[in-house]
């Protein structure tokens, strides 16, 4: 099973807007891995989650072919970049177009369709895409790769368990504190899970003991130990520009936990343990 990182922020990117602190200083001026885009990934062809960030990280890795699309929930900053497909799938002067499968439970559709008036659009009008219904725990084959949705602890938010050729992966992008651990099949040879905080936060900050920081976010030690609890491997992706830690900071808190980061355009290769 081949694994690509497209980006690796979460809703707040690395470089932030307007931001000048030293993380988003050093982002600029060296680019990945110091540089984050929204949350995206790729697995053997299917694409998991589009944010504002997929055209460009689309260019950058050179993709020219999406086989599908899922996705783990309507958020902004896992939805809001769909257009970059049009942009891969019609071709405007010969008035032709692409069609790729969205993979999606009915709660899934609903919330997309809800929230982001361009799937009506794709689905029905343009029909760059076609619906390829998923069911909850239902494992669904996607050529040699098998998806089984997971559903998370609130209507319309999904992890994915991923099998192929024995390898066995689990895929949590973001709200990882939603996680059903009931519903999981451990144990995996890989877990992509999304970041916990770390504190202080960006440029010292302490959040007060109300801030919603700790109602929606584990801890990275809280995280670490629950990855390392399901699977052999675990990488941490969804890195928030708000922790306020830079890409060589991040590398050193993996020796310590023994976990890894993910950083934009990483290629992970999983098989059989």
């Amino acid at each position: 099973m081949r694994l690509k990182f497209l980006g690796t922020g979460g809703a707040t990117t690395t470089p932030r807007p307007g931001c000048s602190c030293r993380v988003c200083r050093e982002a600029r001026a060296k680019g990945p891995p110091y540089s984050r885009g929204g949350p995206s990934l790729m697995v053997d062809g299917l694409l998991l989650d589009t944010p504002e960030t997929l055209r460009e990280a689309l260019i950058r890795e050179g993709i020219t072919r999406v086989r599908g699309l899922t996705y783990s929930h309507y958020h902004r900053d896992h939805v809001n970049g769909v257009g970059a497909l049009e942009e891969m799938l019609v071709d405007h002067l010969r008035r032709h177009h692409r069609q790729v499968p969205l993979l999606a439970t009915q709660s899934l559709l609903e919330t997309l369709l809800e929230n982001c008036r361009l799937f009506e659009f794709y689905l029905s009008h343009l029909k760059i895409f076609k619906w390829e219904r998923l069911v909850d725990g239902v494992p669904y084959n996607f050529g040699n790769l098998s998806v089984r949705p997971v559903p998370l602890r609130e209507p319309g938010f999904y992890a994915y368990e991923l099998r192929e050729g024995g390898a066995k992966v689990l895929v949590v992008h973001d709200h990882l504190n939603l996680l059903d651990l009931e519903l999981l099949e451990p144990p995996y040879d890989l877990a992509v899970l999304e970041m916990g905080y770390v504190l202080p936060l960006r440029e010292g900050f302490w959040p007060p003991p109300e801030h919603r920081i700790f109602k929606r976010n584990l801890s990275l030690e809280e995280a670490a130990e629950l990855g390392l609890r399901l699977a052999k491997r675990v990488i941490f992706t969804h890195i928030e520009e708000t922790y306020g830690r830079s890409h060589r900071e991040l590398v050193s808190l993996g020796r310590e936990l023994g976990v890894e980061f993910a950083y934009d355009g990483l290629e992970v290769v999983v098989e059989k343990s």
